[in-house]
């Protein structure tokens, strides 16, 4: 912490220089949060046999987010961003998101990232018929962030706008591992909306194409694979009389290609999809709504030098997440817990494409919220959670009689509520509750035991106590 003051403080001094010398303006924005967080069979899940298995767990938390924006004009700005993270409060360890141990021997160590750094400019000349901006350096991409993208990474994104149509046009660097040779990877994505004045509807849609000379990005590979992907996606945002709504469907086809394909390194097809759809209406003192997502799933039965892959995917390392409940899905919203998002880590990844939060899975949401006093709002939801996995599961992974993957379709309902305390204008307490009502799909194979074994229901209660700035 010592070393982020100092660090701060000396970019006062520059920035405070800047402005006096350059007449640039200094701005700041950001959050600090503390979070809190119980548990049982969510964060991860933790197989049958293992310390966490029908165990309650608990933990703090907290983070802060330091955004400093430096504009010259409406023409030239500049961003550097910072993020700070305890795992938990008592953190033993002394580097990355563990600023909360005890001590100057661990909390004041680095701890302090920097998530982004870029410089965001209007384009001189074109912008006299069109408006037109570049941005240049390590910066968010978000392109349909509940559904499909979301990651920090360094590339350029270029804006122009004609009319009503606004179109985004990004080049990106996930890997550069050596400059000697082709192992990079790249990411390109076009993005357009058409955003017409008076109109309820904003329909847009996006190309992303994915290469890399190395899979997986970022790992010494002697089998050389080759990864080529592309997702198309159309959708709509808008509101018809009272009603809001939101609309997706992403198709995603793909292919990666060893040296040498193997049955155990196989040649893999990718082709998927997914559907997101979610609608609210305000009906007297409430807000009521209902949300539906199914995205495909793989067969696991698959096998040989040549496999297809049917399992809806999104980019290594994206963050993206529905904001769908408290314990299967991690609300992006309140910073849940999450099953889905761990299964044993055969969801998660940074290096390859994965279905994470969304492939092999299908759900229908209903929710209401109320809002009896201006500084209180609750809402609760219910939610059918579905496997669209075949020959096997997608997050459980029990076995027959025979050995071979049971295919159940069933992983359970959730109910949950949470309650939004508005402290002060920027401060505001939240607490969420969630309960699971485990189905066959969660199932668990005990290699100890030789049986499967079904998990006590999960459960969650968060509470989070946010500072926005």
């Amino acid at each position: 912490m010592k070393k982020f003051l100092t660090i701060a403080a000396v970019a006062a001094f520059v920035f405070t220089l800047a402005a006096a010398t350059y007449a640039v303006d200094f701005g700041a924005s950001g959050l600090i949060r503390a979070r809190t967080a119980v548990y049982e069979n969510s964060n991860g899940w933790a197989a049958p046999g293992t310390a966490n298995w029908d165990s309650t767990q608990s933990f703090v938390e907290s983070r802060f987010r330091l955004q400093m924006k430096l504009t010259a004009s409406e023409d030239l700005y500049g961003v550097v961003y910072f993020e700070g993270d305890s795992t938990a409060w008592g953190d033993v360890g002394a580097g990355r998101n563990q600023a909360g141990g005890w001590g100057a021997g661990h909390s004041d160590r680095a701890a302090v990232e920097l998530k982004q750094f870029y410089i965001d400019f209007k384009i001189p000349g074109i912008s006299e018929f069109a408006p037109t901006r570049l941005r240049a350096g390590t910066q968010w991409l978000a392109i349909r962030s509940h559904v499909f993208l979301g990651a920090d990474g360094a590339g350029l994104r270029f804006f122009t706008e004609a009319g009503p149509i606004r179109v985004y046009l990004n080049w990106f660097k996930p890997a550069e591992m050596s400059f000697a040779k082709g192992d990079d990877t790249d990411l390109y994505a076009v993005r357009a909306v058409l955003a017409l004045p008076d109109f309820p509807v904003t329909p847009g849609m996006f190309v992303a194409y994915w290469h890399g000379n190395e899979y997986p990005m970022n790992v010494a590979n002697t089998a050389m694979e080759d990864a080529d992907f592309y997702w198309i996606g159309v959708n709509a945002d808008g509101k018809i009389g009272p009603a809001s709504f939101k609309a997706d469907f992403i198709y995603v086809d793909g292919k990666v290609k060893p040296n040498v394909a193997t049955a155990a390194n196989p040649e893999l097809d990718y082709s998927a999809w997914l559907f997101y759809a979610d609608a609210s209406v305000p009906i007297s003192m409430f807000t009521v709504g209902a949300t539906f997502m199914y995205a495909t799933g793989n067969d696991l039965s698959e096998v040989g030098a040549s496999q297809d892959r049917d399992g809806y995917v999104i980019p290594p390392g994206s963050e993206a997440n529905p904001v769908l409940g408290v314990v299967f899905w991690a609300s992006a919203e309140h910073d849940g817990i999450d099953i889905c998002g761990g299964s044993n880590g055969a969801r998660t990844g940074n290096d390859t494409v994965q279905p994470r939060w969304y492939g092999g899975l299908w759900t229908v949401k209903g929710y209401a919220s109320i809002k009896p006093l201006d500084w209180l709002k609750v809402t609760g939801f219910a939610m059918y959670i579905g496997d669209t996995v075949d020959n096997g599961n997608a997050i459980g992974n029990a076995r027959t009689a025979a050995g071979l993957p049971e295919d159940d379709d069933y992983i359970g309902i959730e109910v949950g509520a949470i309650a939004d305390i508005k402290i002060y204008k920027e401060l505001v307490y939240s607490v969420g509750v969630g309960y699971l009502f485990a189905g066959d799909a969660l199932d668990s194979w005990n290699a100890g035991t030789a049986r499967n074994e079904s998990p006590n229901d999960p459960w969650a209660i968060i509470s989070q106590l946010l500072y926005k700035f």
